[in-house]
């Protein structure tokens, strides 16, 4: 046994049983803070949680894929001086992607490259041989361009590009008029609920059909600002939807932002794809050489992102918000408690009244530590009710 008293009898409350005892304080100004707490508990979760936010609705995920489709024809003054006209089969590459589309808006073309032996503008001599480059590998000779500039020769497809910075001497014309066809597929998985955008077949501007200027100014921007060099625009299709009897229709919501940096070095989106061919060879028609047309493009990269859940009235969230508030409500008596206990004139007396220690039979009498012997004696026989006290 533990000869030190004081840790014995801390030892021993561990031990004691502690029951509810019912205490009837006639203080109104603690009876209504009480019933005020309780009162904006109630409100919270019923009001608010219930209500407002629609607490007795369960969730499902959603699942959905975006399909796009662009109309339209444009003009272009190449670097060579050519007039190009470009349709929506020319501008968007590749022609189908998933959730995602590219329009070109700018093209830098090299024409009728071949592999071979090519001096490299961008490699001054002294050469190395055999040193891999960007367009292609050296051969250690050094080639007279003009009297003043020597390059590096490098086997490689040639002509090598003219890697210049986009202008908007090359920017397609009246792309921002073309119409993008914008179709959204959902399906609620936990409901086995489909849905989409389509509208019974109705072109809706703004809902299902979009310029894609509207992309643009949508995200906050004009479309010369994004013409020449591009940008990439997030598009997020939300679905929040509420399949009750007493809900409205579900309806997408339509959100825009450009992710990269306008202000960068390496602003908007651009890349380069080359289009391949044979040629027969001007000595020995027998024989043929592949070339290719070198394109560097420049444009809009829509990424559509979808969003959302589908909400339907559920008995289990119900019951579970109602419990929680329920096990809120215990807030408000803990509070009271406390005040009376501790805070409160007389809380020495309030606390008598309401923590009695019960001795078990033939168990010496002893003073409990934390509720005096003496103190306890002395209401022991007094009634629950207390008078309101100042």
């Amino acid at each position: 046994m533990c000869s030190n008293p004081k840790v014995a009898g801390i030892f021993k409350t561990l031990l004691y049983y502690r029951t509810v005892k019912v205490v009837q304080i006639r203080n109104m100004k603690l009876g209504a803070l009480h019933l005020f707490m309780q009162l904006l508990i109630f409100i919270y979760v019923v009001i608010y949680v219930i209500i407002i936010e629609k607490g007795y609705n369960g969730t499902s995920p959603i699942e959905g894929y975006t399909y796009t489709k662009l109309k339209g024809s444009s003009l272009q003054n190449d670097t060579y001086g050519n007039i190009l006209v470009w349709d929506a089969t020319d501008i968007v590459n590749p022609p189908m992607e998933s959730d995602a589309i590219f329009v070109t808006t700018n093209s830098l073309v090299t024409y009728k490259q071949s592999r071979g032996l090519y001096p490299d503008t961008a490699t001054l001599c002294p050469c190395t041989k055999g040193k891999t480059l960007e367009h292609g590998v050296e051969t250690g000779t050094c080639t007279n361009v003009t009297e003043s500039e020597s390059y590096c020769q490098i086997y490689g497809w040639g002509p090598v590009e003219d890697d210049i910075t986009a202008t908007n001497n090359t920017v397609l014309s009246a792309v921002q008029d073309f119409t993008m066809f914008v179709r959204c597929s959902v399906v609620f998985s936990r409901y086995k609920i489909r849905d989409d955008n389509l509208l019974g077949g109705n072109l809706t501007m703004g809902y299902n059909e979009f310029f894609v200027s509207d992309f643009i100014e949508n995200a906050g921007y004009t479309w010369d600002e994004v013409a020449t060099t591009g940008a990439i625009i997030a598009t997020t299709i939300s679905w929040n939807c509420e399949f009750n009897p007493w809900s409205p229709d579900c309806e997408p919501q339509f959100k825009f932002f450009r992710l990269d940096q306008s202000n960068s070095f390496s602003p908007g989106f651009n890349y380069r794809y080359g289009h391949y061919y044979y040629l027969p060879n001007q000595n020995d028609t027998t024989q043929s050489t592949q070339y290719r047309d070198l394109f560097k493009v420049y444009g809009i990269r829509i990424v559509f992102l979808l969003a959302g859940q589908g909400h339907k009235f559920s008995i289990i969230p119900l019951m579970l918000n109602l419990a929680s508030g329920l096990a809120l409500l215990t807030i408000a008596t803990i509070i009271s408690d406390v005040l009376t206990l501790y805070i409160l004139p007389n809380s020495k007396r309030y606390r008598s009244a309401k923590i009695k220690a019960v001795e078990a039979e033939k168990e010496k009498d002893e003073e409990d530590p934390m509720f005096p012997t003496e103190e306890t004696n002395l209401y022991q026989n007094s009634v629950n009710t207390l008078d309101k006290t100042a």
